[in-house]
């Protein structure tokens, strides 16, 4: 079990943090931007964001331990699950210190994922 790894998480070697947590931190502050864009008046929008969070955390759990559907996509622990939660707080909290447009946020958003996934999904495109 490792803290930090600048390597994949896996069940059999899990890691609470690895270099996705970036993504996980700027889902969290396009998450938020969306919600406040959408819902102006709502306050509790943590809440909001870590009940979507948290299903997509449980869709990773699935795949992983009980679909066992294991490659280096599918391959995510419970504590990297942790890991990508507190990442997704970090970034409602970055938002609410640095407010973004929306408009901005999915343009991060879609960039960084890009540059992230790109050479993971390569493989499978060639």
């Amino acid at each position: 079990m490792r803290i930090i790894s600048k390597e994949n998480d896996s069940i059999n070697n899990p890691s609470l943090t690895t270099p996705f947590i970036i993504i996980h931190i700027i889902s969290g502050i396009w998450l938020t931007s969306l919600i406040k864009t959408c819902f102006p008046k709502y306050k509790n929008i943590l809440l909001i964001v870590l009940i979507i969070h948290t299903i997509y955390e449980i869709k990773d759990i699935y795949v992983s331990y009980y679909l066992k559907y294991n490659n280096v996509l599918t391959n995510n622990s419970w504590l990297n699950s942790i890991g990508d939660t507190i990442g997704v707080i970090i970034g409602y909290y970055l938002y609410n210190l640095f407010p973004i447009k929306f408009k901005w946020a999915t343009i991060i958003y879609l960039l960084s994922s890009i540059i992230a996934w790109y050479p993971h999904i390569k493989n499978f495109i060639n």
